[in-house]
């Protein structure tokens, strides 16, 4: 007779194993301290997915790519699925993380405790004093918003003030739409109108971006970019072949 997929002949010994057979689909957890336990162990690898892979890929570009950026973009592209600016974040938190490592494990621990948009405004600082800015910032309760303006202002920049007038929602807007699955548009994107309408939109949005980061030369995120879109350039030439064959 063969045990049932839940029973205890098929559970497996540690947290990870259930997690992995759960996502098969051969166990599902049913007595609490199961449930509890498979929970406590997803999350946990949750909170490490930004903090370990922007250390990896800062680590890979320093030993094994410090003469090509573009290939360390092609080489974490392929293995991350990130692209363009989202990759270059990650990457400038590694180089956050890997230099507070052994420094200050004090920062270093804070830190890997952060959520990415929050780590993302704290890459601004120099490493060096990075260490000083948190002994008198609470960055933990700091809202994303609350963290920009004390950077800002350890930085001796001044208060900026949105220009909501011109553009009223601007600001939410782009809240709403990082906040959104690309999945989840493309669903949402099923008749000609709305296609178009989303095409002229990404170009204004994209080309304005360009010209920021030509203005402030990010080379880098600059690269990115370029070789995204000559990858989205080789698609649609493709579909386009196909198309007239």
């Amino acid at each position: 007779m063969q045990p049932k997929k839940n029973s205890v002949a098929h559970s497996p010994e540690t947290a990870r194993a259930r997690l992995d057979l759960i996502a098969s689909g051969d166990f599902v957890p049913d007595s609490m301290e199961e449930l509890e336990s498979c929970l406590t162990e997803l999350f946990a690898l949750a909170r490490m997915i930004v903090p370990v892979s922007a250390i990896i890929l800062a680590q890979a570009r320093r030993r094994h790519f410090s003469g090509s950026t573009t290939d360390w973009a092609k080489w974490a592209s392929a293995l991350t699925g990130y692209e363009g600016a989202v990759l270059h974040h990650r990457r400038a938190i590694g180089d956050m993380l890997l230099a507070q490592r052994g420094k200050d494990n004090r920062v270093f621990t804070r830190l890997a405790a952060l959520t990415e948009d929050r780590l993302i405004v704290l890459t601004r600082l120099s490493h060096a004093e990075l260490g000083a800015f948190m002994s008198v910032n609470t960055v933990e309760t700091y809202s994303r918003d609350k963290l920009r303006e004390a950077v800002a202002a350890w930085l001796g920049e001044e208060p900026r003030e949105a220009k909501e007038p011109e553009l009223p929602g601007f600001l939410k807007m782009l809240d709403i739409i990082q906040d959104i699955e690309p999945e989840e548009v493309i669903r949402q994107v099923n008749c000609l109108p709305t296609a178009n309408r989303c095409m002229h939109g990404g170009i204004v949005m994209m080309a304005a971006a360009v010209e920021y980061h030509k203005r402030e030369k990010n080379v880098e995120v600059l690269e990115a970019l370029k070789d995204a879109l000559l990858d989205e350039a080789k698609k649609i030439e493709q579909a386009i072949s196909s198309k007239e064959g």
